[in-house]
């Protein structure tokens, strides 16, 4: 690190979360509970469908073999947010209401699949090889289902290669019928592929990891939250790069967010932290409140798109429309959570 500015984690959350609140990116108590309802419902729904697909003691092994602390409420909260968020992000490209089951839930499940990842990456010396590369190709094999029931290994491992053949297999039968599938897919496997590399550069080895890496690593789980949605879309082929680069915009605001979430864990730990990395590029100039402003610019530029992009005067859930405030709030600890008595502005 140099010399430029190392703000503590109270001092930048607390200015964030007066500037969000001062221009209206904050949730009021309401609209923050009635999403988290939804959250919840959907995320145990899924979570029940996901234990039948795979089987509870596949399910019930791998989970314990991670040591996922609060294991269920976690894992609703994540395929619930994962849920609001593919909704969110599928606002603009006119899916239809058969087929936005169906891409949400996919989304939701990249969402479990990427959290799992993480913790046992971050939690564990040898975390990482719960998924290895060739994991990547399941979906691929001939006779995948026979590989899946037949596949030896950890319980953690044997969880995560269910979770991933049941993704590529659904991806596969969303792009059946779509003339453009074949395409949509190839792109969203090689977002995966970039993901995955991304992650894997970010493991602890003394070196620096550069702020561009960081930044793929958080967007990019946005990225292919959101493709699968071009595998029911209506909306025009046009919109398909604007769309794709808002979605890596919005995933590269969240990281922020979760980057001043963790900032004391990631010094504790030595590991890279972008927010970090983002203040020692811009040097002694910048303030917590200055920061804090450009976080908010963040954020209003990806709600600003969207509402570009969709018609959100036509979506009828408000959780939707409100999903960006709400899951920024969620992130920072929940509509109860208050910045630090020393650090009130």
């Amino acid at each position: 690190m140099s010399d430029g500015p190392r703000f503590s984690g109270d001092e930048i959350r607390s200015a964030t979360y007066y500037v969000l609140k001062e221009r209206g990116l904050w949730p009021d108590w309401q609209t923050f509970e009635t999403g988290r309802a939804q959250i919840t419902k959907w995320g145990e729904d899924h979570l029940t469908d996901l234990r039948k697909s795979l089987g509870n003691s596949v399910w019930r092994d791998g989970v314990r073999a991670m040591r996922m602390p609060v294991a269920s409420a976690d894992l609703v909260r994540v395929l619930g947010t994962g849920k609001l968020l593919t909704e969110f992000t599928l606002a603009p490209l006119g899916v239809s209401d058969r087929s936005l089951a169906r891409v949400a839930r996919l989304g939701a499940l990249s969402n479990l699949i990427v959290a799992l990842y993480d913790h046992c990456f971050d939690n564990s010396p040898d975390g990482h090889r719960v998924i290895v590369r060739s994991m990547l190709r399941v979906g691929q094999l001939p006779r995948a289902n026979r590989f899946i029931r037949r596949f030896i290994g950890p319980a953690d491992q044997r969880l995560m290669v269910g979770l991933v053949h049941l993704y590529y297999k659904e991806l596969e039968r969303l792009a059946q019928h779509h003339p453009a599938g074949r395409s949509v897919v190839r792109i969203t496997r090689r977002a995966i592929i970039r993901m995955y590399e991304a992650e894997v550069l970010t493991a602890p080895s003394g070196k620096p990891v550069p702020e561009a890496v960081l930044r793929r690593k958080s967007a990019l789980p946005f990225v292919v939250m959101g493709l699968p949605g071009w595998l029911a879309a209506t909306a025009s082929p046009e919109l398909f790069r604007t769309h794709l680069m808002w979605l890596y915009r919005l995933g590269a605001y969240f990281g922020r967010v979760d980057d001043i979430v963790d900032i004391e864990s990631d010094r504790h730990s030595g590991a890279c932290n972008g927010f970090d990395l983002w203040l020692e590029r811009r040097g002694a100039r910048q303030s917590p409140g200055a920061a804090a402003e450009e976080i908010a610019s963040q954020a209003e530029h990806v709600l600003g798109m969207w509402r570009k992009m969709a018609d959100s005067s036509g979506i009828a859930d408000h959780s939707i429309s409100n999903a960006l405030g709400i899951v920024t709030c969620s992130w920072f600890g929940g509509i109860g959570w208050r910045p630090s008595p020393l650090h009130v502005a």
